[in-house]
């Protein structure tokens, strides 16, 4: 968006990247970077494949890794969620596709469309009140994926053997809640 530009000065990590892992607890977090949503363009302002090419390659890594091996649970943060098959949800695809058969990724955390869903694993099937019309050929993932509301907050709990986690409006009332197990 406009203030993509500003994106590393506000939010900056020591490794220079706009994508790491850290891990809290049993937890490993993948912070990751799916670009804009917008696909390369001749003017160079769009400029998403370059850097989802090389953030492949560092997250092939990750996954080898004893930070994620390790841990009980796996939840990664994306800004654009896989929802469909236009480039916003194609770009996170190209960056996630065929990466966790050994050890699974358990949570993908999202938001970009401002309407709360919650896909299913492994059926692709989205649970909502009200689906998005743009919700057309979902992806089938083997983890769950939330896409997060602007007026909605998610509450995880993570303890050794699940996560609960419960979705709620900022006046409390509840959207979703479900558990994942390892």
């Amino acid at each position: 968006g406009i203030f993509s530009a500003d994106y590393t000065r506000m939010m900056n990590h020591p490794s220079g990247k706009t994508y790491y892992a850290f891990r809290h607890g049993n937890v490993c977090f993948l912070a990751l970077d799916g670009g804009n949503d917008h696909a390369d363009d001749a003017d160079g302002i769009y400029r998403n494949t370059e850097m989802i090419a090389e953030e492949r390659k560092w997250l092939e890594k990750v996954v080898k890794s004893e930070l994620f091996r390790t841990a009980s649970f796996r939840i990664a943060l994306l800004h654009m969620p896989p929802y469909n098959d236009e480039y916003d949800s194609s770009a996170g695809m190209s960056l996630l596709g065929g990466l966790f058969k050994k050890d699974p990724l358990h949570l993908l955390i999202s938001g970009h469309v401002h309407h709360y869903f919650r896909m299913n694993p492994f059926s692709g099937e989205c649970t909502t009140k009200n689906k998005m019309a743009q919700m057309k050929n979902t992806p089938v993932l083997p983890f769950t994926v939330v896409a997060n509301d602007t007026p909605t907050v998610l509450l995880v709990k993570a303890s050794p053997d699940s996560l609960k986690i419960r979705v709620v409006k900022a006046d409390g009332n509840p959207v979703d809640e479900f558990t994942i197990l390892p």
